[in-house]
C-alpha cells in the first residue's frame, strides 16, 4: 500500500493568481485614470497675478474663476452675476468646506473682485481667498 501517491493526487491544489493580478492593475488603472480625468476639468485657464506667495487648491474647496471678458465659473460650471449668490448659497448647504478660492485674470477690475467677496460673504462662506501664480525669480 502505497498512500504517499493517493494523497498527492488527491489534494494537488493550485491556485492560480495571474488572473486576479490582471483584474487588480485593470481597477488601478481605472482609478489613476479617472482622478487624472477629475483633477484637470477643476481648473480654469486664467492668466493670474504674479505673487511670492501662493494659495494651494484643495480639493474640497469652492473655485469661483473670472475670465477676461467677464465669465464667471464656479468649480468649471458656467455661471453669472445675477444668480452667483444664489448659487454660492446651494454650494454652502452641500458643502462641508467653506473655503471660496477667487481665481480671476489679472486685468478684472477691483470692483467685480469685491462684488464676488460681498456675495461669499453673504452667502456664509467662513474663508475668502485669491488665487494667485508664483513669481519667477529673475536671474543676474
Amino acid at each position: 500500500m502505497d498512500f504517499g501517491n493517493e494523497f498527492d493526487q488527491e489534494n494537488d491544489l493550485t491556485i492560480n493568481i495571474l488572473p486576479m493580478i490582471d483584474v487588480l492593475f485593470a481597477i488601478l488603472l481605472f482609478f489613476v485614470l479617472s482622478s487624472l480625468i477629475l483633477s484637470s476639468n477643476r481648473v480654469v485657464e486664467i492668466n493670474r497675478p504674479k505673487a511670492t506667495t501662493t494659495t494651494t487648491i484643495g480639493s474640497d474647496d469652492v473655485i469661483v474663476s473670472i475670465k477676461k471678458d467677464g465669465e464667471l465659473f464656479i468649480n468649471s460650471e458656467p455661471s453669472n452675476q445675477t444668480t452667483l449668490l444664489n448659487d454660492l448659497s446651494i454650494i454652502t448647504q452641500q458643502n462641508a468646506s467653506k473655503k471660496l478660492l477667487i481665481d480671476a485674470e489679472q486685468t478684472i477690475e477691483y470692483g467685480v473682485i469685491f462684488s464676488i467677496i460681498e456675495k461669499a460673504k453673504l452667502a456664509e462662506f467662513e474663508s475668502i481667498g485669491l488665487v494667485t501664480s508664483p513669481q519667477t525669480k529673475a536671474r543676474k
